[in-house]
């Protein structure tokens, strides 16, 4: 009978701690995946009321100032919280005195005769205790202290993309409808001249001209191309519509977009025997994919083959495209994806805009997919990876 009731009371107690221990991984998750910091001190709170099994509370320093503000709570009975937001909303946390004070009166209002106390940044941490001057375990404090600064990081990071993604958008904006109107008058002068051969036209002697006419074109409706591309992707609640794509048909497409880049002629097309599809935009995989070949041809020595490629995973497709230029450095291979990037060691007379593959890297996500580059001895070789189309049953 006894050994029952300890089997019985062991059990309780592994389920207690096997679901204190989920409630803590599951608090440490938060804390890391915090969009702000807001959400980070209410996780920190959170996470530390549950590993010492107390009540716990937050206050946050108010810019330029010596007083911090009630950010969180957690494990405060209905009675006590009220009276924790009443007489420590706002509190004096400029030195020592005035935090020995806090701890004290948190212990009051939580009911425990001691108060662990955590310094995280800008932001105080309390923890009720039984013990009279608990101390936080090694590591607690700079492990919080450095997710508030990642935290801190991101939530920068995320605004300088939104503040960048409305200037892109402004600047496709206004340049977009004076893109669109010069390359209609070139093509309507090439339209005029093409029938005539008027006064050395085509036929007169004047090639040069023409050619450069030509070549005008092409690289205003790029831009144009370019504008349109940003203005969608620069909103991030545009949604695409998805169709099958016939993926050889649309690097076959994208690799005709490149016809008036230097060195055209030495793209080579792996094409795969049978037909592969994914879910999703062909004109936007086109942009996509045509901005990977021209920046591999921007990049390739003369005469040096451009290789894309098809590959059918179990799951996945991936377009591969290659090139023997001077590669990606180390220590770029995310940052090349970033707007206005470019790398070094161009074969091109082409000065390139730093928008191609931040405009692939944005059309690859919108499908689901990734995109990156990998490590070569010589060369560059980036790579789609899309999810295949689900099958129907």
């Amino acid at each position: 009978m006894g050994e029952a009731f300890q089997l019985e009371q062991q059990r309780d107690t592994a389920e207690k701690a096997s679901a204190d221990l989920a409630r803590f991984v599951m608090s440490m998750h938060e804390l890391v995946q915090a969009d702000d910091r807001d959400e980070a001190i209410r996780s920190a709170v959170r996470l530390c009321g549950i590993q010492f099994d107390a009540p716990a509370a937050a206050w946050h320093a108010l810019p330029g100032e010596e007083v911090s503000l009630l950010h969180a709570t957690y494990g405060l009975d209905i009675d006590s919280r009220p009276v924790l937001e009443s007489e420590l909303g706002l509190v004096a946390t400029s030195d020592e005195s005035n935090l020995a004070d806090l701890r004290r009166r948190f212990g009051v209002v939580s009911g425990r005769p001691g108060t662990m106390l955590l310094k995280a940044r800008d932001v105080i941490i309390l923890v009720a205790s039984s013990e009279d001057d608990p101390t936080p375990p090694f590591g607690l404090e700079p492990l919080i202290s450095q997710i508030f600064e990642l935290v801190d990081e991101a939530a920068r990071s995320r605004k300088r993309g939104e503040n960048l993604d409305i200037s892109l958008a402004l600047t496709a904006h206004e340049l977009r409808s004076p893109l669109l109107s010069v390359k209609a008058a070139i093509e309507t002068s090439l339209l005029d001249d093409a029938p005539t051969g008027r006064s050395a036209g085509i036929n007169g002697g004047n090639n040069l001209t023409t050619e450069l006419m030509t070549r005008a074109q092409y690289e205003i409706g790029h831009l144009a191309e370019t504008c349109e591309t940003l203005l969608f992707w620069a909103v991030d609640d545009n949604a695409l519509e998805f169709d099958p794509v016939d993926l050889a048909q649309t690097v076959t497409a994208a690799i005709q977009a490149c016809s008036h880049e230097r060195n055209f002629q030495a793209i080579v097309f792996e094409r795969p025997d049978e037909r592969i599809s994914v879910p999703g935009s062909p004109n936007h995989l086109r942009v996509a994919i045509s901005n990977l070949i021209r920046n591999a041809l921007y990049y390739s020595p003369p005469g040096e083959a451009v290789v894309v490629g098809i590959e059918q995973l179990t799951r996945s497709i991936r377009i591969t495209v290659t090139d023997k230029g001077p590669g990606v450095p180390k220590g770029q291979h995310r940052s090349i994806f970033d707007p206005f990037v470019r790398g070094l060691g161009s074969t091109s007379p082409r000065s390139g805009r730093g928008l191609g593959l931040f405009i692939a890297k944005r059309v690859v996500e919108g499908h689901s997919g990734r995109i990156w580059t990998d490590t070569r001895e010589r060369g560059a070789k980036f790579v789609i990876e899309l999810p295949r189309a689900k099958e129907s049953a």
